[in-house]
């Protein structure tokens, strides 16, 4: 009798072991998959972004032309795939700046990976003066390949 008792306590510890583990792997299998898609490189346009209202959200990759107190000044950066993302010419008015705020969250990165010729995300909210305050930066230097802007290969 007290065989059998030890026989069901111990399955119901392998059980309850089991439900266990299954819930830890569930919730660490969302947390890594929300990260990962908050850190997919935004495929904005330029004429997306100048039609775009004060007040607006916004996610745009940028190439940071320069940085100094707070405020960073990039050229937008065109979608061709999932790692390579092309210089759009100056003439498209393809320049954005950002302003870090108190509120801004580094998903991947550093405020010291913030540098000229570094690729970043930025979102944020876009104020009366186009000016971005950002909200959430992704440091993509290394992981995305920039290209030339069309017309300096031949195009």
């Amino acid at each position: 009798m007290q065989a059998k008792s030890a026989s069901r306590v111990a399955t119901f510890q392998w059980v309850l072991f089991f439900i266990v583990l299954v819930i830890a792997t569930s919730w660490i299998t969302r947390s890594v998959l929300v990260r990962a898609r908050r850190m997919r490189p935004a495929d904005s346009s330029t004429s997306v972004l100048r039609a775009m209202s004060t007040g607006q959200d916004i996610r745009a990759v940028v190439y940071v032309n320069s940085v100094a107190d707070g405020k960073l000044s990039g050229t937008l950066l065109q979608r061709e795939n999932d790692t390579v993302y092309r210089q759009l010419a100056a003439d498209l008015g393809s320049e954005l700046e950002a302003v870090l705020t108190t509120k801004t969250v580094f998903v991947m990165g550093r405020p010291q990976d913030i540098v000229p010729g570094a690729v970043v995300q930025v979102a944020g909210i876009l104020d009366h003066s186009h000016i971005l305050h950002t909200n959430q930066i992704v440091i993509l230097t290394g992981y995305l390949r920039v290209e030339q802007k069309r017309g300096e290969r031949g195009e």
